[in-house]
């Protein structure tokens, strides 16, 4: 009786172990599902101050392509936003004004740091 006892003991322990490690496993699971729907949320946020923000926001590849743009900045080029993504500063700037303003990214990707310079807005 007593190794039944032992083993009974063993069993119950074993089965409290991997109760707990379900537990565990869900609350992790649970965490992650708040954790992708907070973030969701947040990219919802984030999308719409880009999309309806009052100045021009846009982003660039290395090679100096515009890669995404906000109305704002459509409006401001007179052109839909699809016809300025994948274009260069040169499509939209004279050659000197945009040799000047990639010089400012290029700075910005091979350093990583802001190049202290802002560009004047576009008249």
């Amino acid at each position: 009786m007593a190794g039944e006892e032992s083993e009974s003991k063993d069993t119950s322990a074993a089965a409290s172990s991997e109760l707990e490690a379900a537990r565990a496993e869900i609350t992790r699971l649970k965490r992650g599902a708040e954790t992708d729907r907070a973030l969701a949320s947040f990219a919802d946020e984030v999308h719409a101050l880009w999309r309806e923000a009052p100045d021009a926001i846009f982003s660039f590849t290395p090679e100096g392509r515009y890669s995404r743009v906000n109305h704002a900045l459509a409006v401001a080029f007179g052109r839909p936003a699809e016809e300025i993504v994948g274009k260069s500063l040169a499509d939209f700037f004279p050659r000197e004004e945009a040799e000047r303003r990639f010089a400012c990214l290029r700075h910005v990707f091979t350093t990583g740091e802001d190049s202290g310079s802002r560009s004047p807005r576009r008249s």
